[in-house]
């Protein structure tokens, strides 16, 4: 659940094959880990997005628009 501006609880929903996608990614960008850390903030960073849509329900192109995104995390902590 996300506590959005209004204060109320939301629910998303998160289909089992685009929790999969997450989960993937966020193996594939930390190779040496479980990736289990990563894939909580890539859940929520898809969740978020769903809710800034004025949605509750995950679809593809919401997963597609934090796969760009993470193109951008600094996982190595490299000095920007």
């Amino acid at each position: 659940m996300i506590e959005i501006i209004t204060g109320r609880r939301t629910k998303v929903d998160i289909p089992s094959r685009i929790a999969e996608k997450v989960h993937d990614l966020a193996i594939a960008r930390t190779p040496f880990s479980t990736g289990f850390r990563l894939h909580k903030q890539l859940r929520a960073l898809v969740q978020a997005h769903v809710l800034y849509c004025g949605r509750s329900r995950v679809t593809k192109e919401d997963f597609e628009e934090v796969r760009r995104l993470s193109k951008l995390m600094n996982l190595d902590y490299h000095q920007i």
